[in-house]
């Protein structure tokens, strides 16, 4: 008001309005945090006449009737195709604007032209944020890449991946393959309750996945059609940095020792080491706490995912074949593990329905190798108890 009366209508600009939720989002008592700030904001709405522009950012979106119903003439932009490269680098931006970097870069990692923008878009480039729009790139990254003299690393994460995101995935039923590699439709970007958290549209809303594909879909026996839209992590450094994070979340490994980790495994996979692979595997899950484990399948499944997807190894989940579902399928090298995973059953179990269904089958034409791994969990134990290998003879 002493603004108003001095200088006219006042802008606000209102950075981070959801933080204050976001940071207690996992404790008993968040309700309260948001109807507190549900009062805040609704000042904005009583000082309306005095007000000539507000713009409220945050980095997650929750339903206008939990916290914004005093306050119903927001315009939300987020997913509006006018703004989606307002916020980031488009590649002609890229280009165009910071050429005498480029070339210095260039000229120190001697790359060439091409080859140099090939491996900054792979590591900075990636976010849409309308499926028609282009992508861009994220700004804080990309300037601390030229500000370190063109150094490839994962600066957007050095702040850190928020725990109760973490939290939530490993302690609801979240399966990262599938979620993955299922569509999802265009109520998925609508606002969300925070009684009803939903890790995959957390992880959309704060960046960690972008839209990678809008497929139109016919309704059968009509003329309509509908959206369905696939996700992806946007680039090489969320991907890396965030499984990385998630690693370091569930076990013990430390984020400066998972590369030992990673070699170890590798190599153990890639040289057909089925019993090195199991053995690097029952290290990572006896540093995982006792209080996040769930008794689910799913579960030691996700965090075996994450780990082949942290190598960057050709990994696929829930794979169909003509006679059912292959829980995970690795390939490196010469190498294609066909696995099954079993809790608190028999690792003998899972054997004989990779066999009975011939899961092979589906790879033999591939010219590689491949290896049969049946592997039971036990969830007391919190760890793989045993598993069996068989090579496949095609």
């Amino acid at each position: 008001k002493t603004l108003h009366d001095r200088d006219g209508d006042v802008v606000i600009l209102l950075d981070e309005y959801d933080k204050p939720i976001l940071n207690n989002i996992s404790k008993p008592d968040s309700r309260a945090f948001l109807d507190a700030l549900k009062v805040f904001y609704s000042v904005i709405k009583e000082k309306n006449g005095m007000i000539r522009l507000a713009f409220i950012t945050g980095v997650s979106k929750f339903c206008h009737v939990s916290l914004f119903s005093d306050l119903n003439n927001l315009t939300d932009i987020t997913m509006d195709a006018r703004y989606a490269t307002m916020l980031g680098y488009t590649q002609s931006e890229l280009e165009s604007n910071f050429s005498e970097q480029i070339e210095t870069v260039e000229k120190k990692l001697n790359l060439s032209h091409a080859d140099l923008l090939e491996e900054i878009k792979n590591w900075y480039d990636g976010f849409r944020f309308h499926a028609d729009s282009e992508s861009v790139y994220n700004p804080v990254s990309l300037a601390k890449f030229f500000e370190r003299g063109g150094e490839f690393s994962n600066y957007w994460f050095e702040t850190g991946t928020p725990s109760f995101l973490l939290e939530l995935i490993m302690k609801s039923k979240f399966d990262f393959s599938v979620s993955l590699n299922s569509p999802v439709s265009g109520s998925f970007f609508n606002a969300f309750e925070i009684s009803s958290l939903d890790p995959l549209v957390l992880l959309f809303q704060t960046g960690y996945l972008t839209i990678d594909k809008c497929v139109e879909k016919k309704i059968p026996f009509t003329s309509k059609t509908i959206r369905e839209y696939y996700l992806r992590f946007p680039n090489l450094e969320v991907d890396e940095s965030f499984n990385n994070s998630l690693l370091a979340y569930c076990t013990t490994v430390r984020k400066q020792d998972s590369q030992e980790l990673i070699l170890k495994l590798i190599t153990a996979v890639g040289t057909g080491d089925a019993d090195g692979f199991m053995k690097q595997l029952q290290s990572v899950f006896a540093g995982i706490p006792y209080n996040i484990h769930v008794k689910d399948e799913h579960y030691y499944q996700t965090v075996c995912y994450v780990i082949c997807d942290l190598l960057k190894l050709m990994v696929q989940a829930e794979v169909c074949t003509n006679n059912g579902r292959i829980d995970m399928m690795v390939a490196a090298g010469d190498w294609i593990y066909v696995i099954e995973f079993k809790l608190n059953k028999a690792a003998d179990e899972a054997m004989q329905q990779i066999e009975h269904k011939d899961y092979a089958m589906k790879y033999r034409k591939t010219g590689k190798k491949i290896m049969l791994l049946g592997v039971n969990f036990d969830f007391h134990a919190g760890n793989i108890t045993g598993w069996i290998k068989e090579e496949y003879s095609c």
